[in-house]
């Protein structure tokens, strides 16, 4: 069960308090590492982000099964596959999931670009 009442305040883990959430979580099912996750942080404070291809759901769907609130997002890379729009859109419809997409401005683009030689060579470059 989520918990009813969070504290908004930031959660600040140190090493060895890191190691030690490693070590209990080993072994354990994804869901129970993504279940503390959402029952340890508020709710404003942890999202999901996918591109849609088929760890990104399994993950989201993992959360959305935990908690229906969970914030999701993805990133607008430009080259948008109609596979993941829809699949974005078949997601949220079914499951009532509200998916925010991220868009960088033109100037982003333009420095993400250019830091990376215009390797943007599957779909035409927004940077222009």
């Amino acid at each position: 069960m989520i918990a009813e009442e969070l504290v908004d305040e930031r959660i600040s883990l140190d090493d060895w308090e890191v190691g030690e959430l490693s070590i209990e979580y080993d072994d354990q099912e994804p869901q129970e590492v993504i279940r503390w996750a959402l029952e340890t942080f508020a709710s404003d404070r942890v999202a999901v982000c996918t591109s849609f291809q088929i760890d990104g759901m399994a993950i989201l769907d993992m959360a959305w099964r935990i908690n229906p609130e969970v914030r999701v997002f993805t990133v607008d890379t430009g080259p948008c596959h109609r596979r993941a729009t829809s699949s974005s859109t078949g997601y949220g419809s079914a499951t009532g999931c509200r998916l925010r997409c991220i868009s960088p401005t033109r100037g982003r683009w333009r420095r993400w670009c250019g830091a990376r030689a215009r390797t943007c060579s599957t779909a035409p470059c927004r940077c222009g």
